[in-house]
């Protein structure tokens, strides 16, 4: 399963707070700029953005928004707590254990009300659900020091499955009838599809452990400073994902310039896998962008039970929502 080095560039613009605004009648409002540190190439999963940035929804609030692609082990949360970017893409998890560790992130709205993971088995694999990968001898690429695998250890031990090393790609995977592999649902299953490999995909939040994904984070300090602005980019992200979703094959030619090895064809095909993992289970409490307290509560408490976390703190410091519900 794919994840996630370039570097953020420039400089932080003049803030809305009027520094530059000036005596003289007429003088323009210099735009905040915010410069946004993906996790991954462009891609679906952040097809709101995009969109919004496409649209000039930021700009009509007066924001210079950049979007940076990233990669393969790109550092996000460190660019984040360093002030190497004003904002970054990160999961819940992530944002839980970099506080632990003192790092200064914060996370100011999310995309995946659903955990975007999961593991995706052949059409004819016996396993009709994650509990049956677990205990019906079936061998499952992934990393076994991911939280919701320790959960299912600890939940149905391991006598039942036979963990190896996820190298990546899908070759052994095809190449396999009998081999499960965790995924991202807008990758993995669409390479499948394009293949024409029938397979069945199982959410990852089936095991109980549900963080919130692709969430936009930035510093406390700079939420404290730029309050405003941030609330303005949230506001014009979540108009740019009613956007995307609305017609994504609107906006996917352009992302897919940006990363031409995804193809124009799995990005729309992506979009429809993505989108109830966007609005989340059934009894979602909220709209793109917002977050449930008590969800976060709950990531922190599974952290500290498999051992990632040694202890919990006050996690309505980590988020604060700038949206309505």
């Amino acid at each position: 399963m794919r994840k996630r080095l370039p570097v953020c560039l420039a400089t932080v613009a003049a803030m809305l707070s009027g520094e530059g605004c000036g005596d003289t009648p007429g003088a323009p409002v210099p735009r905040v700029k915010l410069r946004m540190q993906l996790d991954w190439m462009p891609e679906p999963e952040f097809g709101g953005l995009y969109a919004a940035k496409a649209l000039g929804y930021f700009d009509e609030v007066g924001l210079d928004v950049e979007l940076i692609p990233g990669a393969p082990g790109v550092p996000v949360a460190q660019m984040v707590a360093s002030g190497t970017c004003e904002l970054g893409v990160l999961s819940s998890d992530q944002i839980l254990t970099m506080r632990a560790q003192g790092g200064d992130v914060v996370a100011i709205f999310a995309t995946f009300t659903q955990n975007p993971t999961g593991v995706m088995v052949h059409d004819g694999s016996p396993a009709r659900n994650l509990k049956d990968v677990w205990t019906t001898g079936i061998t499952l690429a992934t990393e076994p020091g991911l939280p919701w695998v320790q959960l299912m250890n600890a939940q149905y031990g391991t006598d039942g499955v036979k963990i190896v090393a996820n190298t990546g790609g899908v070759t052994s995977f095809m190449a396999n009838p009998a081999l499960a592999q965790s995924i991202f649902v807008t990758s993995e299953p669409v390479t499948m599809q394009l293949n024409k490999v029938p397979v069945r995909v199982f959410s990852v939040a089936e095991s109980g452990y549900n963080p919130y994904g692709a969430v936009y984070a930035t510093r406390r300090g700079f939420l404290d400073s730029h309050r405003d602005a941030l609330r303005a980019f949230a506001v014009a992200a979540q108009r740019g994902w009613a956007a995307y979703l609305a017609t994504p094959e609107r906006f996917n030619r352009a992302i897919c310039a940006l990363n031409p090895a995804m193809g124009f064809e799995a990005m729309n095909l992506a979009a429809p896998i993505m989108r109830p993992y966007l609005e989340g289970l059934p009894g979602a409490t909220g709209p793109i962008g917002w977050m449930d307290g008590a969800r976060w509560a709950t990531t922190q408490q599974q952290l500290i039970e498999v051992g990632l976390l040694k202890s919990g703190g006050d996690t309505t410091m980590a988020f604060e929502n700038l949206i309505a519900r």
